[in-house]
């Protein structure tokens, strides 16, 4: 079963879009695709960090 997709809206410098376009571009992805791949990256990484130690 497919998860639904949610739009979400949030803010960051021009500079810092620039640059997340310059990367999608090269990379031949969309900025939707490269952002989440970065928030999985970073949720990943830092899970054990995160969660409440019992």
């Amino acid at each position: 079963m497919k998860k639904k997709a949610v739009k979400i809206l949030f803010c960051i410098p021009e500079l810092f879009l620039s640059e997340v376009d310059r990367v999608a571009e090269k990379e031949q992805r969309t900025r939707s695709e490269l952002i989440r791949e970065a928030l999985r990256r970073y949720i990943n990484q830092n899970l054990t960090r995160l969660e409440p130690v019992s």
